[in-house]
This record gives structure tokens, C-alpha cells and sequence, in this order.
């Protein structure tokens, strides 16, 4: 009977309808969202602008400016993923200067750099043994394939880690255990992760369409260079954020029951 109960398969269709809803239904929290992300977008502007590095004549990307807006943008995509997961679950108010929030960012970036490391460390050894063949080698191509088909398969075997997010951001310190996390997603693998990817696709193909359009009348560099498209990406990746928060929330929500009806 226990078996029975750790069986059971994630209802990925049902979640991810229900992820996707939720996030429509909810447009007040994005709305609520949206002031402290017209403020990062300003003050990118404005470091832009007042930064002495040349686009045109060398690499902007290590400058100062660049790192310091880069990482205030993921620690507001990680603020965004905290405050829905804890929205859905728990029912709490929005939340981005508390302590308490602080706290539960500062734990998800350790989390995210520790599986980060983790899933890098085969894919350092994968290319180490194919630096021996030089055919491989000579072919970036089928290189960057096998590094991309190894990460692949690497997430969908940790994908009950990433049942840690959620667990981290309404501070269910209890289930961060990896022996727990991977008894619970039994059987789930594949769900967990294609579902956390279907979940990114609608934005994904969003974002595709239109760099393809605005490229084929404007030219590449053009829209490359173009604050527009920028902020266009900006925006979506905001929205995508949102689903992302969501996503977790609910497969959370449902491996939580799953738990419950094991101790029944």
C-alpha cells in the first residue's frame, strides 16, 4: 500500500492548466510587481547611459554596472518566484523587504549555486574525456549537443531537487533533505521537469517569434542594440518568472498531499 501511495503520478496536464490560470487570474500580483520593475529598468537606463564603456569598441558585459543590474535582475526573479509560492501555499501578501524574505532569497541562491555546481561537474568530465578525440572536437557542434543532451538528462534524474525551491521560499525546512525530496518524486522524474519546461515554452516561443520578425525588417544588429527589444525581453522574462513561481507552487502543493496520504 505505501508503494501504492508513493506512486502516484504528478496530473501534469492539470497543473500546468492550473499554473497558467493562476497567473491570469492573479494579474493584481504582476501589477504589484510592475513598479519595482519600471524601477530596475530605469536605473539600467540610466547606468547605461552614464557608464564611460563603449558598446561599439569593447565588452560592456564585465563592466561594473553590467554585473550590479545583472544580479539586482536575479535576485527580483528570485523575489518573484518567493512571493508566488508563498502566495499560493501559504496565502501570504507580497512581500520583498522582510527579513524573513531576505532570508529565504539568500538560502535559493545557495541552493541554485550548489545544484548549479552539481549538475556542471559531469558535463566538466564529459568534456575532458572528449578533448581526447579530436574528431569530436573539430565538430563545436556535436560538442555543444552532447553537453546540452547530458544537462537534459542530468536534470530530469535531480528533478526532485528542484522541489527544494518552493519548499526553501515557505520555508518548509523539513523537506530539504535529498533522500526525502527523492522518495516523494518517485516516479515523477520526467514530469516534474518536461512540465517545468512546458511551463517555459509559451514565453519562450513568444520571445522567438518576435526577434525573428523584428530581425527580418530591421536587421540583426539593429534589434540587438535596440532598448525596445530589450525591454521587450525584459517584460517577458518578468511574466515567465511568474509562471515559473507558480509552477513550483503547485507541484509543491501536490507532492505535499502526496506526503499526507502516505502518513494516512
Amino acid at each position: 500500500m505505501n508503494n501504492e501511495k508513493t506512486l502516484m503520478k504528478l496530473p501534469l496536464g492539470e497543473t500546468l492548466k492550473r499554473t497558467f490560470i493562476y497567473v491570469w487570474n492573479n494579474k493584481n500580483i504582476m501589477l504589484t510587481i510592475l513598479p519595482i520593475l519600471l524601477a530596475l529598468v530605469v536605473v539600467e537606463i540610466v547606468l547605461t547611459m552614464t557608464s564611460s564603456c563603449s558598446p561599439e569598441v569593447e565588452d560592456c558585459s564585465t563592466s561594473w554596472q553590467n554585473i550590479a543590474i545583472s544580479l539586482a535582475f536575479v535576485v527580483f526573479n528570485i523575489g518573484i518566484i518567493i512571493n508566488y509560492c508563498r502566495h499560493i501555499v501559504l496565502k501570504d501578501e507580497l512581500n520583498f523587504v522582510s527579513l524573513s524574505f531576505w532570508k529565504s532569497v539568500l538560502f535559493y541562491i545557495l541552493a541554485s549555486i550548489a545544484l548549479g555546481i552539481f549538475l556542471t561537474i559531469p558535463v566538466i568530465f564529459l568534456v575532458s574525456a572528449l578533448a581526447l578525440s579530436i574528431d569530436v572536437l573539430s565538430n563545436i557542434g556535436t560538442l555543444i549537443l552532447l553537453i546540452y543532451l547530458m544537462l537534459f538528462v542530468e536534470c530530469i534524474l535531480v528533478a526532485p531537487l528542484f522541489l527544494m525551491f518552493p519548499a526553501i521560499a515557505v520555508k518548509d525546512w523539513n523537506l530539504l533533505s535529498i533522500k526525502r525530496l527523492f522518495r516523494l518524486v518517485y516516479g515523477n522524474h520526467n514530469r516534474v521537469f518536461w512540465g517545468m519546461l512546458a511551463a517555459s515554452l509559451p514565453c519562450f516561443l513568444f520571445l522567438v517569434i518576435c526577434a525573428a520578425i523584428l530581425f527580418s525588417i530591421y536587421g540583426t544588429e539593429v534589434v540587438r542594440n535596440s532598448l525596445s527589444f530589450w525591454l521587450l525581453g525584459v517584460v517577458v522574462q518578468t511574466i515567465n518568472t511568474c509562471i515559473k513561481g507558480s509552477y513550483y507552487a503547485h507541484i509543491y502543493q501536490f507532492f505535499k498531499f502526496v506526503e499526507k496520504k502516505e502518513k494516512l
